[in-house]
């Protein structure tokens, strides 16, 4: 993903260690998750959201300040996320994202650079809150 102020910088990557293998993807709902689909219509990454019955219907929105979400439709409340990517940073820490331990949530979210320039997947270095 980009993210509008930083037009130039990718903000966000969802398979960075398993990249599509040709650069064409498609992003669907299935299963209460939000799946990539390469295109073999494999699905190469997912939101793995669990234990979640579907209450209504489900929506994928990229917000305006960088956050791809999956949540019920007829909830705009942050309390209505499913899943969000803020909760899985890579290497750009945007307004609004957290860094370290979320006891709600058990997920210990870090900053973790690309390989290279060129190569989104995960290096050498971290950065992470105690």
């Amino acid at each position: 993903m980009w993210y509008r102020k930083l037009p130039n910088e990718v903000v966000w990557v969802a398979n960075r260690d398993t990249p599509v293998s040709k650069p064409i993807g498609t992003l669907k709902i299935l299963n209460n998750n939000l799946h990539l689909i390469d295109h073999t219509s494999n699905s190469v990454w997912s939101t793995q959201v669990t234990s979640q019955s579907l209450k209504s219907e489900l929506t994928a929105e990229l917000l305006d300040n960088g956050n791809l979400v999956l949540r019920y439709s007829n909830n705009n409340e942050t309390s209505g996320f499913l899943w969000q990517s803020f909760g899985f940073p890579t290497d750009t820490l945007l307004h609004d994202m957290k860094v370290g331990w979320d006891k709600k949530s058990g997920l210990n979210r870090i900053l973790q650079s690309w390989k290279n320039r060129n190569d989104p997947s995960t290096g050498d270095y971290t950065y992470s809150k105690t």
